[in-house]
């Protein structure tokens, strides 16, 4: 919706406000809750409403320091094959030395570490396609501190197939148990 100029004098009816309120920014889709699993997932809810969308992970506890993965899921079925490509740069807050982290074959894309009890982990992803038959893509913020001090990554990824995805799920590479909470929105595309 084009952005609509008011003068001095003129009345903001309720459709003006309602229409500026219904176009823009993001919109809460559902949350995924998981508490004390390894793993947990979430369907229907990339719908062809929405292109883009925001997915925002915060974590506490883990019973130990894992790295925790996001694997795209089409009728509850994850994508397992291991064609998905990410990039990360990091770099450790503490002694300011790198701390990339990068795949070509994983089967999912990494979304950061989950720390033990001393520690917290926050990730944006943006994920873009999901709903549409091209590749679906990435952009990952993530930061996560434990007693050892803390490290952020920024960086981005691929899955390089036209499967059109509803959902996701959440996972370590181990048996650690996590608590995570992740919020999904969609991007308005008015």
């Amino acid at each position: 919706m084009p952005v609509k100029t008011f003068v001095s004098g003129e009345i903001l009816t309720a459709s003006d406000t309602n229409a500026y309120l219904n176009n823009g920014g993001l919109v809460y889709i559902n949350t995924l809750t998981l508490s004390g699993v390894t793993a947990g997932g979430i369907d229907n809810v990339f719908t062809s409403t929405y292109t883009s969308y925001r997915l925002v992970i915060t974590s506490g506890a883990a019973s130990a320091n894992a790295a925790l993965f996001l694997q795209m899921r089409s009728g509850g079925t994850p994508y397992t094959t291991g064609n998905q490509a990410y990039g990360l740069l990091g770099i450790n807050n503490a002694s300011g030395a790198a701390d990339n982290a990068n795949s070509g074959t994983q089967v999912g894309m990494y979304v950061g570490n989950v720390p033990t009890t001393a520690g917290r982990h926050l990730c944006t992803i943006d994920v873009m396609n999901p709903q549409l038959a091209t590749y679906t893509m990435f952009n990952i913020q993530t930061m996560f501190s434990d007693a050892g001090g803390s490290i952020s990554r920024a960086g981005g990824g691929v899955i390089p197939t036209t499967t059109q995805y509803d959902g996701f799920q959440l996972n370590t590479t181990t048996a650690t148990t996590i608590t995570t909470t992740c919020r999904i929105y969609g991007y308005r595309q008015a």
